[in-house]
Order: structure tokens, then sequence, then C-alpha cells
């Protein structure tokens, strides 16, 4: 059985009418519907309504968001994150793939902004965006704005225990309150961004590093905590 580009099986028996795929609409956008593997549906119709609400409306202008797609990958000999139920892309004719000056458009702080916060809060999913702006790919042709897709590594458990703190319904609705809990999670790992940073820049300088692999250590005690809740 052949896999996606982050590991996770193509779903072709048959495609398109395969039992693992479901199809559901966004919540509180009901044009805009997602054909997906059944396990990370409600994730991505979650984050789609996240998107929808603090970066921009969906549900606008053509039918231009996108879910299963049993298909190869654009820039890869793998079959597409697509064709395995595992990736969506959302306003490819504006802000999208498709989109004109699409850099310029996601240069607006409050739009990456929000576009980091939603991959934050959905730590299993990668973005397509630039590493500028805080997405998961680098400058140039590769760069795909309109994409959001379970990262290479994670498992069907990984994503049912975000699922499971974030409170997400199986129909995508986002009941926990657990904003303050993000940012808390989000301030911690910018702190261990910064921690890791010094004991890099004190090794190449020759300097002791001591203590510091255990803040990391203690850092990471407390972002685990806050998940158990």
């Amino acid at each position: 059985m052949p896999n996606s580009i982050n590991g996770w099986a193509v779903l072709d028996n048959p495609p398109w009418s395969d039992p693992r795929l479901d199809t559901k609409p966004v919540p509180g956008v009901p044009s805009r519907s997602l054909k997906l593997r059944r396990e990370v549906l409600p994730l991505f119709l979650a984050l789609a309504k996240d998107y929808h609400d603090t970066i921009s409306p969906i549900d606008e202008g053509a039918l231009d968001d996108w879910s299963y797609s049993y298909r190869d990958a654009r820039y890869s000999p793998s079959w597409s994150d697509h064709a395995s139920g595992t990736a969506i892309d959302l306003n490819a004719s504006k802000e999208g793939w498709l989109g004109m000056n699409n850099y310029s458009w996601w240069a607006n702080p409050a739009k990456h902004r929000a576009a980091q916060a939603i991959k934050q809060r959905y730590e299993v999913v990668m973005w397509g965006g630039s590493k500028d702006f805080g997405g998961d790919y680098h400058n140039g042709s590769t760069v795909d704005w309109m994409h959001w897709a379970i990262k290479p590594g994670v498992t069907i458990a990984q994503v049912q225990d975000v699922i499971k703190r974030l409170g997400i319904t199986e129909d995508g609705v986002r009941q926990g309150t657990n904003d303050k809990i993000d940012r808390r999670i989000s301030k911690l790992k910018q702190r261990r961004q910064r921690v890791r940073r010094r004991i890099r820049d004190r090794k190449q300088a020759g300097e002791s590093w001591a203590g510091l692999p255990s803040r990391v250590k203690r850092i990471n005690e407390r972002i685990r905590k806050l998940r158990k809740g």
C-alpha cells in the first residue's frame, strides 16, 4: 500500500469512495465541506473554522477549498498528502497557490500571526507558508500558502490527543475553552527555543552551558502537564 509524503496510507480502496473517508461541513460555514480520513476530519474542520474566523472567510467567491484528492504531489515523486486524506487547501484562488502576490498578502502581521496561532493550537499540523512568517516551507517555488497537512511522523493517537485536549466534537466544533492554555504552551515553547539557542551559542563559543539542559527539561515537563490538563 503506497504512502503519501507524510507517511500516511493512500486511501484508494477505491479512490474517492474509500470507507475510511468521511465528508462533513465546516462548522458555521455550511457551503464548505471537507472530505478526509475519518480520524483527522474533526481536527481539520475545527482548523478551517478558526481560519475562517481569524484569517479570512472561506465561503466568499469561488469554491476553492479542497481536501481529499487521489493524485501525486506537485513537487515530489511521492503521493500527495491529499491522497491520504490528511491535508486541506484553503482559499486557493486568493491567498493560496492560485493567488497573485500571495507573499505580500501574507505579509500582513495580523494574518501570519493568526496562522502561527492556528499552527501552534493544532500542533500535529504543518502549514505550507513561508518560514519568514512562521510557516514550515522554505521560500521559493515550494511555498504552498493554502496548504495545511498532518506532519510527517504523527500518529493517529497523537491526532486524537489533540482533538481531546481541544474539546473538538466529531463534527469539528471546538468546545473547549483552552485558548489560555494554548497561549501558555506557546510562551513555554518560545522560552524553550531561546534556551536551546543559548546552548548552541555557548557551545560554538566554547563556553559552559551547564544548567541549561535541565532548564529545557523543566520546560518540557510543564508543557506536558498543561497538555494533560
